[in-house]
């Protein structure tokens, strides 16, 4: 009889030991997922094999602009969890080199063809080298093998956007954001409803970002963006003096963090200035910040627009003369971009098209994107000659 006793304590012994295990690495996940980030830099010098921990401070630290040691850990944390796909993942939002994060991923999936994140990952990695239709497919298969998957569901919303079907758009992102409602996702959003002008929703979307309970889970780049969108729906709104110099405040905020925002998107707290500007009736105090717009944006004719009515309302018609024909040649080449762009959808890789995008890119003042053309048309073998002359008069070889 004691030795059924025995085996029973024992059992119960172990029960409880394994129970205590698990109890106590739910809690220390609990605890990494809300910890701060010098309690986690505590814990990480202490745990220095804990994945998760490794790639939560990893996500803070990108987050905050240190680049270099947010890479260092999304490494070791491929390190010591290589079959941990949150690694991967961490690894390839950290890593500044493109082609070695998406050959990670790549390598991943032969291993693991079902990983939704990774998938999801990857998308996100073609849509930055502007290969929507491979994003798409991706985004296609990660939110098929994972439906409940936010980040799968939030870039087919990205492939939307890109392919010009907002209201598709709309919908993965509002899925999305009923699956985890996160800052990124509701900017991403947000940033959609812009040209379908819904300036109550994109409020609404940004208000609570921007509230001050939100400031220490809520990046400086977040912000900037919310204060952006928030601050340039309410211009399109009757507003008084006094609503006015609210919204002129938020930009000027703005206009201090625009390092943090996208580049595409820096053009906009002095163009937004500069209109409240020309609201409040001051036009001569709208040149300046419209100017430093156009040479943040030089492919937004918008921006010349309003510089020659701000000129003219200055009193200054042979300004106004000369960036309203400006303004003319622009909008005639930007209808070209158009053009050229929407026959890729079509044949994406007709070289002579991409050539003419890029010429047509190169003389709006977009010498980034034409570079990336011709680099691409290199890389694929693609008219080389002539890609390679003028990729070389580019950069001034």
């Amino acid at each position: 009889m004691k030795r059924p006793v025995i085996l029973g304590a024992m059992l119960v012994l172990t029960s409880l030991f394994w129970v205590g295990l698990i109890a106590r690495d739910r809690m220390a996940h609990r605890w990494i997922e809300t910890a701060s980030r010098d309690e986690l830099q505590h814990y990480v010098r202490d745990h220095p094999d804990r994945a998760e921990a490794l790639i939560r401070l990893s996500g803070m630290l990108r987050a905050e602009g240190d680049q270099v040691e947010a890479e260092r850990l999304a490494r070791r944390a491929v390190q010591v969890a290589p079959g941990d796909e949150a690694s991967w993942v961490a690894l390839s939002r950290a890593d500044a080199d493109d082609r070695e994060a998406t050959q990670g991923l790549q390598n991943f999936l032969k291993i693991k063809p079902d990983s939704a994140p990774v998938m999801a990952e990857l998308a996100r990695r073609y849509m930055a080298s502007r290969d929507v239709a491979g994003a798409r497919a991706l985004a296609d298969k990660a939110v098929q093998a994972q439906p409940e998957l936010p980040d799968a569901w939030r870039v087919r919303g990205d492939v939307m956007g890109a392919l010009r079907q907002e209201p598709e758009a709309e919908k993965d992102y509002k899925k999305a954001l009923s699956l985890r409602d996160d800052p990124e996702t509701r900017l991403a959003l947000a940033r959609t409803l812009i040209p379908l002008q819904r300036y109550p929703e994109i409020l609404a979307l940004c208000a609570p970002i921007i509230t001050p309970e939100r400031t220490a889970e809520v990046s400086s780049g977040q912000r900037a963006r919310a204060l952006l969108y928030s601050a340039g729906a309410r211009l399109y709104d009757p507003l008084t003096t006094v609503e006015l110099a609210a919204v002129q405040a938020q930009l000027k905020e703005v206009d201090s963090l625009s390092s943090w925002l996208p580049a595409e998107e820096r053009f906009l707290p002095p163009y937004f200035l500069g209109e409240s500007w020309l609201r409040l009736g001051r036009p001569a105090l709208a040149i300046e910040p419209l100017k430093r717009g156009i040479a943040a944006g030089p492919m937004f004719a918008g921006g010349l627009y309003s510089l020659s009515r701000a000129y003219r309302l200055a009193g200054d018609p042979a300004k106004a003369k000369e960036t309203a024909a400006k303004h003319a040649r622009l909008s005639r080449i930007l209808s070209e971009v158009e053009m050229y762009g929407s026959r890729l959808e079509q044949r994406p890789n007709d070289s002579d098209t991409m050539l003419q995008l890029a010429g047509a890119l190169t003389e709006a003042g977009n010498t980034a994107d034409a570079e990336q053309i011709y680099r691409r048309l290199i890389a694929n073998g693609q008219a080389v000659q002539t890609a390679q002359h003028r990729l070389d008069t580019l950069t001034g070889r």
